[in-house]
């Protein structure tokens, strides 16, 4: 017999006559992903990006856990060249505003009326989001899930 598990140390909870494999559910929730991708693979494009910071610390202005882990830091770098008239990027920032939708993270002036601010969204919004941007920007060091 055999357990699939996300454990740290999985001997501490199976004797040793059980095999364990360190592997995730998130591992096997594919479908819906490749399935949106496949029926919105013709969406128009009307972002060139689009960008993930989990569910980042709004309050404190994105200054937290979640968005060190998301490297939003360099993400505000980054918005500096990219809005910037040589790129003229636009884009969305997905988990950069308050819940509420009242407050955002401060983004560079060279971004205003390029970049979205969303809440943190259901997996269904992003993908619609996502299905509308060129590309998807990934600048995470410590966090390896987008």
């Amino acid at each position: 017999p055999g357990f699939l598990h996300m454990m740290k140390d999985p001997n501490k909870y199976f004797p040793p006559k059980v095999d364990t494999i360190l592997i995730s559910q998130s591992d096997f929730q594919l479908d819906t992903a490749q399935e949106f991708g496949q029926e919105h693979a013709n969406e128009e494009k009307i972002y060139d990006f689009i960008y993930t910071g989990g569910d980042q610390e709004v309050e404190n202005d994105c200054v937290g856990w979640a968005s060190y882990n998301k490297n939003f830091s360099f993400v505000r770098e980054a918005l500096e060249v990219m809005c910037s008239p040589e790129f003229n990027l636009t884009g969305v920032l997905v988990a950069n505003k308050n819940k509420a939708g009242t407050k955002a993270c401060t983004i560079p002036a060279a971004c205003h009326g390029k970049i979205v601010q969303t809440p943190l969204l259901e997996q269904s919004k992003f993908f619609g989001y996502l299905s509308k941007a060129r590309w998807a920007f990934f600048p995470q060091i410590c966090d390896a899930s987008p």
